[in-house]
């Protein structure tokens, strides 16, 4: 982990460096839409009354993107993947006089990352379509708590476990860029994100949580 730190500084610095032309500021906001496939999100939809659609959320982007030329740009990203808390129950198991067993899952997530942009057109025209791939980091905080089932000693106890964990991941996107005015800027991107962030040891035995997913977002630019 250390040496993919030190390695993303240096990336970050030398990119820094880079004399830029003028610069475009990004507010991007949309929805995201998580994989859940790990075996927490698998045992959590056996055992709960969810869905995969119930942890859909809001996300909002703030973006510099540094031009390098008529064709590519790179930009700094930082994001936040709004908290979505999730009330929820047992499936199959209620208490004897038939009260509901409950818990309640929440999650959110904070972005950093470095992307690059290709405009296969050039970024000038009044339309230009572009693809971005990139890196980044993701602290993701994870809270689960409630009532659980112990199965094997056949009990109910109440419990709060939280996870806030750092990991690394990467992404790729495809965007429309539309120009109404030389300083103004409209667009939609289509996002795509790939992590997985080991837990703390409060969820021992899981393997890393799957933040993986898919997004949607609105942009508005500012040449500056």
């Amino acid at each position: 982990m250390k040496k993919r730190v030190f390695l993303f500084t240096l990336i970050l610095m030398f990119i820094l460096s880079i004399p830029a032309q003028s610069g475009i500021f990004w507010i991007k906001y949309g929805l995201f839409y998580p994989n859940c496939n790990s075996d927490l999100w698998e045992t959590n939809f056996n055992n709960l009354l969810l869905q995969k659609s119930d942890f859909n959320t809001s996300q909002v982007f703030l973006t510099y993107e540094m031009p390098i030329n008529r064709h590519f740009g790179i930009s700094l990203d930082f994001g936040s993947i709004e908290k979505k808390e999730v009330d929820s129950e047992y499936r199959d198991y209620v208490y004897e006089d038939g009260t509901t067993i409950n818990q309640a899952i929440s999650y959110k997530m904070g972005i950093f990352e470095i992307n690059a942009k290709f405009y296969p057109m050039k970024k000038r025209e009044m339309i230009a379509p572009y693809l971005q791939i990139g890196a980044g980091f993701y602290s993701v905080e994870y809270n689960q708590w409630g009532e659980f089932i112990d199965f094997d000693g056949g009990y109910v106890y109440d419990g709060d476990f939280l996870s806030k964990t750092t990991s690394m991941g990467v992404n790729g996107a495809v965007g429309i860029i539309i120009r109404p005015t030389a300083r103004f800027l409209l667009g939609v991107e289509g996002r795509y994100q790939m992590i997985k962030t080991t837990l703390s040891s409060e969820f021992e035995g899981f393997e890393p949580l799957d933040m993986s997913g898919a997004s949607f977002s609105f942009m508005i630019g500012f040449i500056l």
